[in-house]
């Protein structure tokens, strides 16, 4: 990485040299090498904290998709349990999804007939998509 001035900021020191009269070059010269040198170091030092910060950003996620994984695959059978329970319910998902109340604004907003072929709804199945 290139430390020092950009042209902007060399132009505008000498621009403000300028406005100022100052005969004294050498020591805005050193005042403008320390401070790059500072600023540098700086900036360096930022960027090593941002890459340790990624660092334990990966392995947060990287630990969080674990036990997400570990967890639905403790809860399949327990989802399995309720659907054999809810198949023994004679047309479940029709009433569930017609009462539900977010869905049911759509449904009568399409007719009345999609509101009869969810009531002779057997069956729905559902596809999580996890987001890790």
């Amino acid at each position: 990485m290139t430390c020092g001035p950009s042209p902007r900021k060399i132009q505008r020191v000498d621009e403000v040299e300028d406005a100022d009269g100052s005969d004294s070059d050498d020591d805005a010269e050193d005042e403008q090498d320390d401070l790059d040198d500072t600023t540098c170091q700086a900036l360096s030092e930022v960027l090593e904290c941002q890459q340790e910060l990624k660092e334990l950003d990966d392995k947060e996620a990287n630990e969080i998709s674990q036990v997400v994984s570990k967890y639905s695959t403790l809860c399949q059978s327990y989802y399995d349990k309720r659907e054999a329970f809810i198949e023994k319910v004679l047309y479940f998902w029709g009433p569930a999804i017609i009462n539900h109340s977010q869905i049911n604004t759509i449904l009568l907003l399409e007719g009345e007939e999609l509101g009869f072929l969810f009531c002779r709804l057997n069956k729905l199945e559902v596809e999580e998509f996890l987001k890790w």
